[in-house]
């Protein structure tokens, strides 16, 4: 006697591996410590444990994350890139999902609404008629009365016109006293002396600026925002690379690896190190004139 026996299968979801066992397996294999390799990076124990165990929990924005693991690969010899897209495919495999909104169907034209929407239209249809017929009827020929060659009609006197003095001949009076008519020279208007008070200006007003050199001597993702809340400088710095920014101080300075940068404020060398927490520092550069 023989039993059929059916196996179902069952799909199982094999989660996506991110890149915190290569990351353990390559410190374990320079025989470093978990606390050496925070040493290093100048960063927290605990941002390196979450880091090798892909508890992105505890794991500041992407933005950061890429650039610990890019020094982190550059310690231990490994690529960065595919470090950086092992993390990508992981942290996005566990985002929650989007929720679609459906169109509500509360608004949707019924059928049984097409004799009331008819009768609407005739009625709109036959307001439109009445009020043309009104207007056609108070707009009909009605005889115009014109006042041009009407008889006994009243002419409008024209408008007096400006009279020219330079067309009279001067007639004397008798027994008046000649006078000379003044001469051109003669006639000259008095001279104020009161001098005329000079147009008020409005001096320009020059904003101050002030100039930030980066110097990158490891990869780091810097923001900075001026006093108009402006963003002179959103990125991610390369190695070697060095950047000259102006702008309105005071400025809101973010370092995602303060380490891998140097400053010079208006040419001046200026130390954050007393900022760095971690690897990451966060400060106000240039609160007042003449200080950092």
């Amino acid at each position: 006697m023989s039993m059929d026996v059916t196996v179902s299968k069952q799909e199982v979801e094999v989660p996506i591996e991110g890149p915190g066992r290569l990351l353990r397996e390559a410190r374990e294999a320079l025989n470093l410590g978990q606390d050496e390799i925070a040493r290093r990076l100048h960063l927290d124990l605990k941002m390196v444990k979450a880091l090798e165990e892909d508890d992105y929990k505890k794991l500041p924005p992407p933005i950061f994350v890429t650039g610990y693991l890019r020094n982190y690969a550059r310690l231990t010899s490994l690529p960065a890139e595919e470090l950086v897209a092992s993390y990508n495919r992981s942290a996005g495999a566990k985002l929650p999902p989007i929720k679609v909104m459906t169109p509500s169907k509360q608004g949707a034209e019924h059928r049984s609404d097409q004799p009331v929407q008819v009768a609407t239209y005739v009625m709109a249809l036959a307001v439109l008629a009445v009020v043309l017929g009104l207007w056609w009827w108070q707009s009909r020929d009605e005889p115009v009365i014109t006042t041009q060659n009407a008889p006994g009609a009243a002419v409008p006197s024209p408008l007096p016109q400006p009279v020219d003095d330079s067309q009279f001949i001067q007639v004397p009076i008798p027994g008046a006293a000649m006078v000379p008519a003044p001469t051109s020279d003669e006639v000259k208007p008095a001279e104020s002396s009161v001098s005329p008070a000079p147009a008020a200006t409005t001096p320009p007003v020059n904003t101050p600026t002030a100039a930030i050199k980066l110097t990158f001597s490891a990869d780091a993702w810097v923001q900075i925002t001026d006093a108009n809340e402006q963003r002179v400088f959103y990125d991610l710095g390369k190695e070697g690379a060095a950047r000259t920014l102006q702008g309105v101080p005071p400025f809101n300075v973010v370092i995602g690896y303060a380490p891998g940068v140097k400053i010079e404020y208006n040419g001046v060398p200026f130390d954050h190190s007393r900022f760095d927490r971690g690897g990451r520092a966060s400060f106000v550069l240039g609160k007042a004139a003449g200080s950092n």
